[in-house]
């Protein structure tokens, strides 16, 4: 993953999907934060570094394929969503980016996220953008966290974080954390992805 500055992490960047023989994991950076500096450095950072630390190469997709953030903190994703093969990760991230619960979803993340749980593609995703998991239909019969129960389908399981096979839902990123005094879920979120790529069991 490419960025521009410092590392914020003081970690050097991570490869890129050309380059980098390590296992990959696909963390998509949803686009209309409403607060992304925060976003990169309390969320993104912290997962990209977790990942890293254990062995895996992050490569950050978006749909534009734009810059995201700005100085030490600014991300060039090496990929659109147009341009991502499934098959080539070991798993998918994603974070929540402090974007809205009622943010438009694009179709091809949909696309991406039923390819990946299709495939036995082990899925982590935090508080907003576990409403990305439950438009592509992948949280029927699966207990998931989230900020509230709202959905028809699946187990609401809190506000924590959760594993159900190969789902991983955290109901609190660091924004929301932020507001209401509750754990913010990111490490424990990205460490469980990385459990279920290396082991495949809960």
């Amino acid at each position: 993953m490419r960025r521009g500055g410092s590392q914020a992490s003081n970690r050097p960047p991570t490869g890129t999907a050309e380059t980098d023989n390590r296992p990959k994991v696909l963390l998509v950076l949803r686009e209309g934060s409403s607060d992304v500096q925060f976003a990169l450095g309390r969320e993104v950072g912290v997962m990209v570094a977790t990942l890293d630390a254990s062995g895996f190469a992050v490569v950050a997709a978006s749909v534009s394929g734009r810059p995201v953030g700005t100085g030490a903190l600014r991300i060039r994703p090496e990929l659109k969503l147009a341009e991502i093969r499934v098959a080539d990760f070991a798993g998918l991230l994603l974070p929540s980016m402090a974007v809205g619960l009622a943010a438009p979803i694009p179709k091809k993340l949909i696309e991406i996220v039923r390819k990946a749980a299709a495939g036995k593609i082990p899925l982590a995703a935090q508080h907003g953008s576990v409403v990305v998991l439950q438009r592509a239909g992948v949280l029927k019969k699966k207990r998931y966290a989230f900020e509230r129960r709202v959905f028809a389908e699946g187990t609401y399981a809190g506000t924590g974080v959760v594993r159900d096979g190969n789902i991983i839902t955290s109901g609190t990123c660091p924004y929301r954390a932020r507001d209401t005094g509750r754990p913010d879920g990111t490490v424990a979120l990205t460490r469980l992805l990385i459990r279920a790529i290396s082991c495949g069991s809960p």
